[in-house]
């Protein structure tokens, strides 16, 4: 929560976090290093499970939730190494973008207010595939 002038209102704090998510994306890249190195480019449809509650830190019972699924779109970049013939080990960032929401925030300013929330990810995931 924000006051007038744009300054965080800690009396009214906010706790927001994905506790699902998944995509469909699509890889393109070069191979190099005698078909061991994949360098690629990855982006595609992400949707995740987000978790948002406001708080009255003087009255702790009093709590807004919100709790749904919101569309958006993923982008990255990777590495993709071959470490043996069937063992291969990957770094990739990915950057996730979430439809904006317009949450209850009636226990900080009354029935019937809404606050605009833009939800927005960075990650870096490493990994470790076998291949068949």
């Amino acid at each position: 929560m924000q006051d007038d002038d744009g300054i965080p209102d800690t009396d009214y704090p906010y706790k927001t976090e994905i506790n699902e998510s998944a995509s469909i994306r699509g890889r393109v890249g070069y191979v190099f290093n005698n078909d061991q190195t994949l360098v690629y480019a990855t982006g595609g449809y992400t949707m995740a499970k987000i978790d948002r509650k406001t708080y009255d830190i003087d009255y702790p019972a009093d709590v807004s939730s919100d709790s749904k699924w919101n569309d958006g779109w993923t982008a990255g970049l990777g590495v993709e190494h071959f470490v043996t013939t069937n063992l291969s080990a990957r770094i990739e960032y990915r950057y996730s973008e979430y439809s904006t929401e317009h949450l209850d925030a009636s226990v900080a300013y009354g029935d019937g207010y809404l606050e605009k929330q833009d939800y927005d990810e960075d990650s870096l995931r490493i990994g470790i595939a076998y291949h068949f």
